[in-house]
């Protein structure tokens, strides 16, 4: 499973000019954005997109992929997300225990497990260096034996895993509130250009016809 495309907030309007200027006079590219009243808002990280996938039953530790099972991951990077993801982490956050109906104890755990995050630091994308010295990851969705689970939950995971989530900017604002933190940033340093934008999901989610969570992207760079 890859990670579901998240759309601009605004159409680009390429088609009428080449400035590809993007905006609210183009109408919302996000469907279901102008029903939403209030917002859960966290940092878009410039970086690149990660994957752990893990199958409790197989005994192996956690694959890691980027955004496709071809990406290629800078070494350094899979080295820190080999040690935070290593079976035993795995199962310690995502397994309880439970009396069995012989008296014994044993797990209850899924049958897959995915984690999407972003890899972010020098030499991965334009920001790079940017954001300090050496590679990171950060956590901002886990989908468990199909579902999405929620914010909380995410961060409850991150929290078992030692693995940090993507800031969160906001909760419970409105859309022009949301915008108003595209120039925001917990990973950057105060004043960088690098700065990409926000993420905003609805919480809890709301998912539009076809089954996709109702949520948006918003760049510096669209403004």
């Amino acid at each position: 499973m890859e990670y579901p495309k998240t759309e601009n907030l605004y159409p680009s309007n390429e088609a009428q000019d080449s400035t590809k200027r993007r905006g609210p006079e183009f109408g919302f590219k996000a469907p279901g954005v102008d029903q939403i009243g209030r917002w859960l808002v966290t940092e878009k990280v410039d970086g690149m997109n990660m994957r752990i996938i893990w199958e409790p039953d197989s005994d192996l530790d956690p694959r890691i992929y980027g955004r496709t099972d071809r990406a290629q991951i800078p070494g350094d990077l899979l080295a820190v997300m080999r040690d935070t993801f290593t079976y035993e982490t795995m199962m310690s956050a995502f397994s309880s225990y439970t009396e069995l109906e012989d008296g014994t104890v044993g797990h209850v755990r899924p049958e897959s497990v995915i984690l999407f995050g972003e890899g972010f630091g020098p030499g991965i994308q334009k920001a790079g260096a940017a954001y300090g010295g050496e590679k990171r990851f950060v956590l901002f969705d886990v989908v468990v034996d199909g579902h999405w689970l929620s914010w909380d939950n995410v961060e409850d995971v991150a929290r078992k895993l030692g693995a940090p989530t993507v800031p969160v900017l906001a909760r419970g604002v409105t859309l022009e509130q949301a915008k108003s933190y595209v120039h925001d940033s917990e990973l950057l340093p105060e004043g960088s250009e690098h700065i990409e934008g926000i993420v905003a999901r609805t919480d809890p989610y709301l998912f539009d016809g076809r089954g996709r969570r109702v949520m948006f992207k918003y760049k510096v760079r669209d403004l």
